[in-house]
């Protein structure tokens, strides 16, 4: 179930607790007016919540601020709602656990000297990669062919660098290595429209944006 906003736990009169007095009446209207044509899903009492808790479980102090500051650049309440409708749609569903399973991994032997061609890193940085394939060639490259957990030498990458240079060492212990996603690879796809204008099916741009200013 919904929990509702704990009271404010702000310091009575700093521009935190005034933000955090908006979601609490943002919150509280739904009890005592009829808003026409709300969804419960982003009813004025589910949009308070979620700005509240925005501010609330912010992971640093500066996240919090800056969820204050685009509370504060609203003047009505619906700009708040739309606010939340915002974060709710394009930021907390990046969280939500995956429909399916993750596709399976590739076998693809990454070519150190082709991967290394600027245009190759270009090409494949501008958007994300459409599989898995391109995704961990350009993720070796950027992590010198290494794991960034265990720091294991690709084995892969290793076994093709034999074929060129029999007497080749790598600098750790060569493992099975796999790309792994920490945001949906959808979140850089489709960037650009086919009229080559950047796309308006999400505000990528925006959505980084603001992900940033949460950490």
């Amino acid at each position: 179930m919904p929990q509702p906003l704990p009271e404010n736990p702000h310091t009575p009169g700093s521009l935190q607790f005034h933000a955090y007095e908006r979601c609490l009446e943002l919150e509280r209207s739904a009890d005592n007016a009829n808003h026409e044509g709300s969804s419960p899903r982003f009813s004025p009492q589910m949009c308070g919540r979620i700005l509240g808790y925005m501010m609330l479980e912010a992971p640093s102090s500066i996240g919090c601020e800056n969820v204050r500051k685009e509370i504060e650049r609203c003047q009505a309440e619906e700009d708040l709602r739309n606010l939340a409708r915002f974060y709710a749609e394009f930021f907390i569903r990046l969280f939500r656990k995956a429909k399916g399973p993750t596709p399976g991994s590739s076998s693809h032997r990454s070519r150190p000297s082709f991967d290394d061609t600027q245009q190759t890193i270009k090409s494949l940085m501008e958007q994300a990669p459409k599989n898995h394939k391109a995704v961990k060639q350009l993720a070796l490259k950027r992590d010198n062919y290494r794991c960034v957990v265990t720091g294991a030498y690709d084995g892969a990458t290793f076994q093709k660098q034999l074929e060129t240079d029999p007497a080749f060492e790598p600098p750790t212990t060569p493992r099975f290595t796999q790309v792994a996603h920490i945001f949906p690879d959808s979140l850089n796809q489709d960037l650009v429209g086919s009229d080559g204008l950047p796309s308006k099916k999400l505000p990528h741009g925006q959505l980084w944006n603001d992900l940033a200013k949460l950490t």
